[in-house]
């Protein structure tokens, strides 16, 4: 999901967008700023995670419990978002 930060002249509200259209309203710009980052990038912190989590969790004290748990976490909420209609964001310049 790929979302942006509009003004809205007439209302004094920032409005918070996806790409198919307005999905809330917010009084500070700080605030839908932060929260639509945070947002925008979540995939790819559940994708490190993922990575993470399936090459042995270097440097971590992770029981073998919490790393099943957390793989089924994932798994839910991969699922969730892939069942979202939402623009596809290219990601490949970032990988190695």
């Amino acid at each position: 999901m790929k979302l942006k930060v509009k003004a809205n002249d007439e209302t004094g509200f920032w409005e918070i967008h996806d790409h198919c259209a307005l999905i809330c309203k917010l009084e500070r710009e700080t605030i839908a700023k932060l929260l639509v980052g945070a947002i925008n990038v979540l995939p790819y912190m559940m994708k490190a995670l993922r990575m993470w989590i399936e090459n042995n969790q270097c440097g971590s004290d992770m029981t073998q419990i919490d790393v099943e748990w957390t793989k089924r976490i994932l798994a839910i909420a991969e699922a969730r978002m892939g069942k979202e209609h939402r623009n596809l964001i290219d990601d490949s310049a970032f990988l190695p």
